[in-house]
């Protein structure tokens, strides 16, 4: 129960760097 809790909880944290970092490109995409 626990691994697998912790193993969500690194997932949803990988989506949002993930996310993040989609959007940080996107944002240098557009200053460019």
């Amino acid at each position: 129960m626990l691994l697998g809790d912790s193993r969500n909880k690194i997932e949803k944290r990988l989506q949002g760097k993930d996310s993040l970092l989609r959007l940080v490109s996107g944002a240098t995409q557009h200053t460019r």
